[in-house]
C-alpha cells in the first residue's frame, strides 16, 4: 500500500478492470482521523466505498460507501497506536478515465450537519454544527453511523440578499434553485470542507420535540422558517398555524436540495373543532416530489422535496405534518430538513449552463475569434409565476457581443448567443447574466381575478331577463289591439253597456301588460348598468394591477 501522511490529500483514478487502491498510515490512540473521498462533488462517476482494516490488510475495523448524492465520509477513531490500511473502490467495480477521486485524509474539523440548516439573510445566526474534529466542540452521546457527534455552536454571517446561492463546489440540478451558502469552520488544521445553509426570508425556528403528536404539535406563525431533524425511527414532526379564509400560501420542504439524505413527505390538514370543542382532521392534501425537470437529458432538477400551494378554505388553524418518506425503517440527527410556509409571492431564479452539442458532454465555456458560442438560461418559476423574462448579459469585454434573450411566457429556457469578433482580446472574463420580469402583486391579481367573476357573474342573468322582456312585448301589443277593437266597437253603439264594460276590461289588461313590460325593461336596464358598473370595476381592478406590479431583477 502506498504510505499517506496525516493531513495530506491523494489524487487517484479506477484504472480499467477491477482497480482499487490501498494506503496504509500511521495513528495515534484516541486520534478522529477523517477520510473524505470526493468523487461526485467533482464531477466523476466514482461512486466510491472506504474501508479501514488492520495492519494485515484481513481484518475489517469500519467502512463508509457512496449514498446518491453523497460521497462517502469515514470517521476512523484510532483504536491503538499503530498502522492501518485503507482501501478505495467503486461499488460495482465500473473504473476507467471517468472515475477520479480526490481523499482527504486529516485530523481538522468536518461537519456532518448543521441545526437549523437554515439562516435569516443579513444576520449574525446562532447555529449549532454537528460533527468531529471541532474547535472548542463538545463531546455527546449523538451518533451517527456508530460515530459520537461533537457540537459546537457558532454564529453565523449570513448574505443579505435572498436571491443568492454563493458555493464553493459543484452544484446539482436539484440544488440549482434554491437560495443558499456553503459554510466552512476555520481551525489550525485548516477550513473544514463546506456545509450548505439556507437562506430564508423570515425569523427561524428550530423544531422543537416532542411534536409527534397532534396534542403537541408545534405552534409556528405565518411567515415561518424552521430547521428540523427526522433524528430516530418513527420521527414526524408536527406544525400548526393559523391562516385566514382566501390567503394562498406556499408550503416547501428543503432536504435533497441542500444537500441532505432525507426524501420528506408533507401532509396538509384543516383542524376542524365542533360545537363541543373536539378536534377532528380534515386531509386537504399529500405533497411527496417535485417533478420540475427543467431540461431534460442535461440538467435534471426534480426533486425529493415536496411542495405545495395553499388555498385557505376557512378561517382557523391548520396542521403540516413532516416525516422521512423512510420514517419507519430508519432515523439519524443528519437527517436534517427546512420547512418554509410563506404567502404566495411571483418571482423566479435563472441558472446559466453551457450549450453542449449533444445531451451529456461536458463542454467548456470558451469562444475563439470570429467565434459563437450558445449558453443556456433556465428559469426556476416561483409560486406560480409565469410572466415573460427579459435576459441581459452585464459586463461583455471589449470584443464580445450577445444581444440577449426573452424567456418567454410559461417557458422554462431560453438561449444567449455569445459572438467575438476578429479583434477580440483574449483572456479570462467574468461577465453577469441577468433576469429582469415584471412580477403582479398578488393581491392585486386577486382583486383582478374577483372583479373578472363578478363581470361574469352580472352578465349570467342578462339573456333570461331579455327574453321575458320579450315574451311581454307581445302580450302587451296584442292587449292594446284587443283595446282598440274594443273601442271601436263602442264608438258605434255609444250607449252599450255591455260594449263598456267590455273596453274597460280590455284596458284593465293593457294597464297590467304594459306594468309587466316596464318590469321588465326596469330589470334589463338595471342589469345593464350592473353590468357596466362591474366591467367599469374590472378596468380599474386591471390598471390598479398593471400599476402595482413590479419590476424584479435577478
Amino acid at each position: 500500500p502506498q504510505v499517506v501522511e496525516l493531513n495530506s490529500t491523494i489524487n487517484g483514478k479506477m484504472d480499467g478492470g477491477t482497480d482499487v487502491d490501498w494506503y496504509k498510515l500511521t495513528g495515534t490512540q484516541g486520534q478522529r482521523i477523517v477520510l473524505d473521498c470526493w468523487a461526485e462533488r467533482i464531477d466523476s462517476k466514482l461512486k466510491a466505498t472506504l474501508t479501514v482494516y488492520d495492519a494485515s490488510g484481513r481484518r475489517p475495523i469500519t467502512s463508509a460507501r457512496y449514498t446518491p448524492g453523497t460521497d462517502p465520509v469515514l470517521v476512523f477513531d484510532v483504536p491503538a497506536n499503530g498502522e492501518y490500511v485503507v482501501k478505495v473502490h467503486d461499488q460495482t467495480f465500473k473504473n476507467g478515465n471517468d472515475y477520479v477521486y480526490r481523499l482527504d485524509v486529516h485530523t481538522g474539523p468536518h461537519i456532518f450537519h448543521a441545526v437549523p440548516p437554515v439562516a435569516k439573510a443579513g444576520t449574525n445566526a446562532p447555529i449549532a454544527l454537528w460533527g468531529v474534529n471541532l474547535p472548542g466542540g463538545q463531546q455527546t452521546e449523538q451518533q451517527l453511523n456508530g460515530t459520537k457527534l461533537e457540537s459546537l455552536a457558532v454564529n453565523v454571517q449570513v448574505p443579505g440578499e435572498t436571491d443568492s446561492l454563493n458555493t464553493i463546489g459543484r452544484v446539482r440540478g436539484v440544488e440549482a434553485g434554491i437560495d443558499a451558502f456553503d459554510y466552512r469552520l476555520n481551525s489550525p488544521q485548516g477550513p473544514s470542507a463546506p456545509i450548505r445553509i439556507g437562506i430564508g426570508r423570515s425569523d427561524v425556528a428550530v423544531e422543537q420535540e416532542p411534536n409527534n403528536e397532534a396534542s403537541a404539535a408545534q405552534k409556528i406563525a405565518v411567515p415561518a422558517d424552521v430547521g428540523g431533524q427526522f433524528a430516530s425511527i418513527e420521527d414526524s414532526d408536527l406544525y400548526r398555524f393559523d391562516a385566514k379564509a382566501g390567503e394562498v400560501l406556499t408550503i416547501e420542504v428543503y432536504a435533497q436540495r441542500l444537500g441532505g439524505l432525507a426524501d420528506p413527505n408533507l401532509y396538509v390538514d384543516q383542524v376542524v373543532v365542533d360545537a363541543e370543542g373536539k378536534e377532528t382532521l380534515k386531509r386537504l392534501a399529500t405533497a411527496d416530489d417535485d417533478k420540475t425537470y427543467l431540461l431534460q437529458n442535461v440538467f435534471d432538477t426534480r426533486s425529493d422535496d415536496p411542495k405545495y400551494q395553499l388555498t385557505v378554505p376557512a378561517d382557523g388553524t391548520y396542521q403540516l405534518t413532516v416525516r422521512d418518506r423512510y420514517w419507519e425503517t430508519r432515523g439519524d440527527p443528519s437527517l436534517t430538513y427546512w420547512l418554509s410556509v410563506r404567502k404566495q409571492a411571483h418571482d423566479f431564479r435563472l441558472v446559466a449552463m453551457p450549450a453542449a452539442p449533444t445531451a451529456g458532454q461536458v463542454w467548456p465555456t470558451g469562444l475563439r475569434r470570429g467565434d459563437n458560442f450558445g449558453v443556456n438560461v433556465l428559469a426556476f418559476r416561483e409560486d406560480g409565476f409565469e410572466g415573460p423574462i427579459d435576459v441581459r448579459v452585464e459586463g461583455l469585454p471589449e470584443g464580445v457581443v450577445c444581444e440577449g434573450t426573452t424567456i418567454s411566457l410559461k417557458e422554462n429556457t431560453g438561449l444567449l448567443v455569445f459572438e467575438t469578433t476578429e479583434n477580440a482580446n483574449p483572456g479570462n472574463y467574468e461577465v453577469r447574466i441577468v433576469g429582469v420580469a415584471q412580477v403582479d402583486d398578488l393581491e392585486k391579481v386577486r382583486a383582478e381575478a374577483a372583479a373578472v367573476a363578478a363581470v361574469a357573474n352580472a352578465e349570467k342573468p342578462l339573456p333570461d331577463l331579455r327574453k321575458a322582456l320579450d315574451q311581454q312585448q307581445p302580450k302587451l301589443a296584442e292587449a292594446q289591439q284587443q283595446l282598440q277593437q274594443a273601442e271601436e266597437a263602442l264608438a258605434k253603439d255609444t250607449e252599450n253597456e255591455g260594449l263598456k264594460k267590455q273596453r274597460d276590461q280590455k284596458k284593465e289588461a293593457v294597464d297590467a301588460a304594459q306594468k309587466l313590460v316596464d318590469e321588465a325593461q326596469q330589470k334589463v336596464a338595471a342589469q345593464e348598468k350592473a353590468i357596466a358598473d362591474a366591467k367599469a370595476a374590472q378596468q380599474a381592478a386591471t390598471d390598479a394591477r398593471k400599476n402595482g406590479a413590479a419590476t424584479v431583477t435577478h
